[in-house]
């Protein structure tokens, strides 16, 4: 509370904040631009004077200041008068100050927040839904509205939702679903597909949210739906891959079994004529192999599991009745998340032909030894080779130059050389400028070009992404007479590192926009990141710091106790503590400790931790009030004159 004169002079005050003294205060003017951030606040100052001399009703401005301590405050002032002359003119005033620079934080965190919410909700792929009791639309976001292809979302506002043109099936499924968050409150899903209003199908994942106010009432219903089209079409795709897949097992001649890691048979699609299925199923591979190969062939596994590389030797196999089964056996490696899960055991019954074989002349065994073992080397090679001779950016001829040219692309090496316009072909559009691009800097330069990605639609129509280096051949007179191309399959790395960023920027998406400080700190209790910090640091100041350098000292030991308790059990702990400003402020936060694992071990641990001093304070303030409530009762009967000398 400020007394001041009528001519502004201020001559008293109660209680002082923020680094004000009275020595600062008293004697002052109202109107100083000092107490003020601008000129209109000012102006607010004399309009709220002028007002209250002229009607004599109480009268409230809010301003704002540059505090001594280097804080910066808002306020909400009341101007009321208080004392008068002889004639009823007013002489001074009470200004009666509060303190709003919380709220005013709090009102401007709410506009931001909604802004951001705002910007989510239609710039989202998710469609998401806002119903009224009785199920009529009232907003529907960006997304929904682009892939159901309406032209004129508001003609849909406060009508029935589902949508007259989605079909009767979603209809009555999602109309029963929400009468049915409705009654009971819970959150319910459902998946089933629509269609757009030009009749083109579409699936989605719906969940349905009821949401009630603060007295429990239901008020309105959020439908968040993720299109699922592609993942249907790709679970039906996959339906019938499985359902050709099987066709194929079970009417292939080949025996083809599944080996988990330790080499147990977990699958066959049928045995050699002395045995069953139920022989097989759940037996070590090894009790069906000769014991004169069980060292070559346990190495052929072992090179399997440890390098993730196929192997490919022959076996025999002696039935009940002695007679011999010569099979050619291709192991392929089952990958689960980068690591080899299991084997594929794909054996071909070679027997006919090792009995022509053993025909052959001693001196052809060694030929035919070193010919399969090319044709194993250059059949399972990382990389397809081409030779290419090419005239401007017209191709002559391209010739693969070994079997993995061939696999990787789906055309013969006949096909190559029928038509010498197929590497324009099947060259994936994202890179023809490119293609064009490497054969201009060919005939240019004449200099091998190294890690030039190229991306082709292969003859079964899968994308194939290849990393080349290309060798120019020159002639005597340093003219091309050809080049050979290698190129590296990337295809899978290239998804991976896809996922990768894709992951990446989630991670920064949720960690920038998180009201909560995120940290992630080592064993050593350095921190290694932050999202953001207090307001009196920046993250320079904290990343490579100790944890323990922003907990006071009497929080230590709680701090690292619960530490201690993550690195050992893996669960997640909470605790609270509080921090120290720069300034002297004391701010309170609840802390969630949690591991991070990498490989199934704990490398480090991250901390959430949200800032609830504001709810600390309205704690405190409202047992200040109740104390005070309590006092007026307990000296009720006492008289509190206030005089005016």
């Amino acid at each position: 509370i400020t007394l001041v004169k009528r001519d502004g002079t201020i001559f008293d005050v109660n209680r002082l904040t923020r680094g004000f003294t009275k020595e600062m205060v008293i004697g002052q003017n109202v109107f100083n631009e000092n107490f003020h951030e601008t000129e209109d606040q000012r102006e607010s100052v004399r309009t709220a004077i002028s007002d209250l001399i002229e009607s004599g009703e109480i009268t409230q401005f809010e301003t704002s200041q540059l505090a001594p301590d280097g804080s910066f405050a808002s306020y909400e002032t009341k101007v009321s008068p208080f004392g008068y002359d002889e004639e009823g003119r007013i002489l001074s005033f009470q200004f009666t100050i509060r303190d709003i620079t919380e709220r005013k934080k709090a009102e401007k965190e709410l506009i931001d927040l909604q802004k951001k919410n705002r910007a989510w909700f239609e710039n989202s792929p998710i469609c998401t839904k806002i119903l009224d009791i009785d199920f009529n639309l009232q907003y529907m976001s960006a997304s929904g509205i682009r892939d159901l292809q309406i032209d004129d979302i508001t003609q849909h506002y406060g009508k029935p939702y589902p949508f007259y043109f989605y079909p009767d099936s979603f209809k009555n499924q999602m109309t029963g679903n929400l009468r049915k968050a409705k009654e009971t409150g819970q959150i319910i899903e459902q998946e089933a597909s629509v269609v757009d209003t030009e009749g083109n199908e579409l699936w989605y994942h719906s969940t349905i949210v009821p949401v009630r106010d603060n007295k429990d009432q239901f008020e309105y219903i959020i439908v968040v739906s993720v299109e699922t089209t592609k993942r249907k079409q790709a679970e039906e795709a996959l339906k019938e891959s499985e359902k050709n897949l099987r066709v194929i097992m079970e009417n292939t001649p080949d025996h083809i079994m599944r080996l988990d890691k330790n080499l147990i048979i977990k699958y066959i699609n049928f045995t050699a004529p002395d045995l069953t299925i139920e022989d097989v199923i759940g037996k070590s591979v090894f009790d069906f192999v000769p014991e004169e190969s069980k060292n070559i062939q346990a190495e052929a596994y072992k090179k399997v599991l440890s390098l993730g590389e196929p192997v490919n030797f022959e076996t025999l196999y002696i039935d009940k009745s002695g007679n011999k089964h010569f099979y050619e056996v291709r192991l392929a490696p089952v990958f689960t998340e980068d690591e080899v899960s299991g084997i594929i055991n794909r054996s071909t019954d070679i027997t006919e032909r090792k009995i022509s074989e053993q025909k052959l002349k001693e001196s052809e065994e060694e030929f035919r030894k070193i010919k399969e073992s090319y044709e194993r080397l250059t059949d399972n090679a990382d990389v397809a080779i081409f030779r290419v001779k090419i005239k401007g950016r017209d191709i002559i001829y391209s010739i693969p130059g070994n079997p993995a040219a061939e696999r990787l692309f789906g055309y013969s090496k006949a096909e190559w050389l029928s038509d010498p316009t197929l590497g324009f072909k099947i060259i994936h559009p994202d890179f023809v400028e490119k293609q064009k691009q490497i054969m201009d800097d060919i005939n240019k330069n004449k200099k091998p070009i190294k890690n030039a990605v190229l991306g082709w639609i292969a003859k079964d129509g899968h994308e194939v992404i290849m990393e080349y280096t290309i060798i120019p051949i020159l002639d005597d007179n340093s003219d091309i007479v050809y080049f050979e191309s290698i190129g590296v399959d990337i295809t899978e790395r290239k998804k991976a590192e896809q996922k990768l960023k894709e992951s990446e920027e989630k991670w920064k998406a949720l960690s920038e926009n998180s009201p909560a400080l995120i940290t992630l700190f080592n064993r050593e209790h350095k921190i290694v990141f932050i999202n953001h910090t207090v307001p009196d640091l920046t993250k320079e100041e904290v990343i490579g710091t100790s944890v323990y350098t922003f907990i006071p000292q009497e929080f230590h030991q709680l701090a690292r106790n619960s530490f201690n308790s993550v690195w050992e059990t893996g669960e997640p702990v909470s605790y609270s503590t509080n921090y120290i400003t720069k300034e002297g402020d004391t701010r309170f936060f609840d802390n969630w400790i949690g591991p991070v694992f990498q490989s199934g071990k704990i490398f480090a641990l991250v901390s959430h931790s949200m800032d609830v001093t504001e709810k600390k304070d309205a704690e405190i303030k409202l047992k200040e009030s109740e104390e005070k409530y309590n006092n007026l009762f307990q000296y009720s009967n006492d008289a509190i004159l206030l005089h005016d000398f």
